[in-house]
């Protein structure tokens, strides 16, 4: 689904019609007097930070306060109730809940008040802001958080109303690779790239961005890890049928700890040595390093 603004930014979420939908409702919600606040639980490269920028767009008629987590800034009390108002602020302030209700709720216009990276907020200012959070039914305030799963931020924002943003289906994943690159990709490796990002939009970013001209050609074997700065996985349970870590446990998305698609085994091959590919995996059936396909695109 496209931005508002999508025709001058170009952005568009794949996907995420549902969580979209449920955002724009909060906010023609409190356009109307109602106030709601919504935790997205969302692990790294879901997409959760541009959910808020779409709902900052849907709220454009709204004054808008917001904050995003710094780590570093996590012991100090107060720190991001002082960025978030503009104001300095402490441990004491932090805990004075009827301040930031006035400064976040002044004249007849609504408001909408973002935290991204609540999990790496101090814990006095995320206590303030979660209490506010849970008294909102007759003021004209939007409060969205983003948070990560099993943080002790989520036990400080218990009891919000919360939507969990899951890995996007096959289909969501190829739209993002189409518009990420300029020429439509081979079959095959639009399939192996969507399958090693299991449904993480920043992964599918990263993997494109890190092909090279030769993977893009097809005279190259496609990537067999996700690249390092990638983020990463969900637990194994919300990935692929084909992955063989254990029901529950954390996944790496490394190659020697998931199979990730049927067509290719992820065991090491018993002439690995003169496959010439990474890791001693097996080809792709059909691939070789004499019978690549031709180069499909010129390269500078």
């Amino acid at each position: 689904m496209p931005l508002p603004d999508g025709k001058r930014s170009g952005v568009v979420l794949h996907g995420r019609d549902q969580e979209l939908a449920e955002l724009r409702d909060l906010v023609d919600g409190c356009r109307a007097g109602r106030g709601a606040a919504l935790v997205l639980l969302a692990g790294t490269g879901l997409g959760a930070s541009t959910m808020v920028a779409a709902t900052r767009a849907f709220a454009a008629d709204f004054r808008t306060r917001g904050v995003a987590g710094v780590e570093v800034e996590a012991e100090l009390p107060g720190a991001a109730l002082d960025r978030l108002l503009d104001r300095p602020a402490n441990d004491e302030a932090a805990a004075d809940g009827h301040e930031l209700r006035r400064a976040l709720t002044t004249g007849d216009v609504p408001t909408l008040c973002w935290v991204d990276g609540a999990h790496t907020l101090d814990r006095s200012s995320l206590a303030a802001l979660g209490h506010l959070a849970r008294r909102l039914t007759d003021l004209p305030l939007l409060m969205l958080f983003t948070c990560a799963p099993g943080s002790d931020a989520a036990l400080v924002l218990a009891g919000l109303p919360t939507l969990v943003v899951r890995p996007l289906d096959d289909t969501a994943a190829r739209h993002v690779l189409r518009d990420r690159t300029p020429e439509q990709l081979p079959p095959d490796l639009a399939g192996e790239l969507v399958a090693l990002a299991s449904g993480v939009p920043r992964a599918l970013v990263d993997l494109v961005d890190a092909l090279t001209p030769g993977q893009l050609c097809g005279t190259e074997p496609p990537p067999e890890a996700l690249p390092r700065t990638a983020p990463t996985g969900p637990p194994c349970a919300a990935r692929s049928p084909h992955c063989r870590q254990r029901p529950g446990s954390s996944c790496s998305w490394w190659p020697k700890t998931c199979a990730r698609i049927s067509t290719r085994c992820c065991a090491p091959a018993p002439d690995s040595a003169s496959t010439g590919l990474r890791g001693g995996r097996r080809p792709q059936p059909g691939w070789s390093s004499s019978t690549a396909a031709p180069c499909a695109r010129r390269t500078n």
